[in-house]
């Protein structure tokens, strides 16, 4: 058996979402998929929780058939 992290978290400007027409992005949550994990994300501003402007994708992903609660999204933000 193949050992893989429980939990990916991946981290990325929010251009990301844009890059090559959003097909890069997409590339990375298809691969994901193929490795077996479950994926959620969400644009979230660091102005919510601290005094910074700043604009990141946060992407994260369980492994399949392990359980797992959903993090994303930050409702209330």
């Amino acid at each position: 058996k193949e050992d893989k992290p429980e939990w990916i978290i991946y981290e990325n400007v929010k251009g990301m979402l844009s890059s090559n027409r959003g097909s890069d992005y997409l590339e990375i949550l298809y691969s994901l998929d193929e490795l077996g994990y479950d994926v959620e994300w969400q644009n979230i501003n660091s102005k919510w929780f601290v005094p910074q402007n700043r604009e990141r994708i946060y992407t994260i992903g369980h492994l399949r058939g392990r359980g797992g609660q959903k993090i994303l999204p930050i409702k209330g933000a």
